[in-house]
């Protein structure tokens, strides 16, 4: 068990090193992956919008969305 610790340990240790020494390029990672995961909940508040403006303006029958 130990040296699965310690293997994490080094492992957590080097990935901080590296975080402190490109903080730039750890920023931007993190810039991307908080874009792709907004943008399924982006896509569901969307169609979501686009039903209520359909059936309530319109008078029409909801679009097809994948999730509803």
């Amino acid at each position: 068990m130990m040296p699965y610790l310690s293997l994490h340990r080094e492992a957590a240790a080097k990935a901080l090193r590296q975080l402190f020494r490109q903080p730039m390029g750890t920023l931007l990672i993190l810039l991307m992956l908080a874009i792709a995961m907004t943008l399924p909940l982006a896509y569901i508040w969307a169609c979501k919008a686009a039903n209520r403006f359909w059936v309530n303006s319109m008078k029409r029958p909801p679009l097809p969305c994948i999730w509803n």
